[in-house]
């Protein structure tokens, strides 16, 4: 591990997001929770850990020839199990959810493969603004500064959307 100053704080800017810190984690780490608890959850997170290899499809795709590129489709190969004697982590994910008593027919659970199919689209990405030494932008002749704030409070409006459609879904919302 790099030992530098940047790494560093990128490693602690990281770690207020570690996933085991999350209390349904530790609890899980503590033996405290139930088998109902577990078996909801993986029926649950089983869409996500199905769609994974789309997600990482689609970063491949927008990342140009190199070494990351490689790293995210030998990912994605890992995760779909396409190595000889590999299982595919989905079908791993079944097998936890049938030891917790659910059916492997997960597919069909339409709440949670609704909030999949949400999160799978495409990333909303920014319009092309041109470099230009004025600061008008070349269709209208607003300054980029209005075009931005314009672009803001359209992906805050498609976010709030979202929000919405995961909330009918049963995501909770924290924040």
């Amino acid at each position: 591990m790099n030992s530098t100053p940047f790494s560093q704080e990128l490693q602690a800017r990281i770690a207020k997001y570690d996933l085991l810190s999350h209390p349904f984690y530790k609890a899980w780490s503590a033996g405290e929770l139930s088998r109902d608890d577990l078996r909801e959850y993986a029926c649950q997170y089983y869409h996500h850990v199905a769609a994974f290899p789309t997600y990482l499809a689609q970063l491949a795709m927008r990342l140009e020839d190199g070494e990351l590129r490689q790293a995210v489709l030998a990912n994605m190969a890992d995760e779909k199990g396409l190595r000889a004697g590999e299982t595919p982590h989905a079908e791993l994910w079944l097998d936890f959810a049938e030891g917790m008593g659910a059916s492997r027919d997960l597919r069909r659970r339409a709440g949670s493969a609704r909030c999949t199919r949400l999160m799978k689209r495409p990333a909303v990405t920014l319009p092309f603004i041109p470099r230009q030494t004025s600061t008008t932008h070349k269709s209208g002749g607003s300054s980029w500064k209005s075009v931005w704030s314009r672009t803001r409070a359209r992906r805050r409006r498609r976010w709030m959307r979202l929000k919405r459609r995961l909330g009918h879904c049963g995501v909770r919302w924290t924040g």
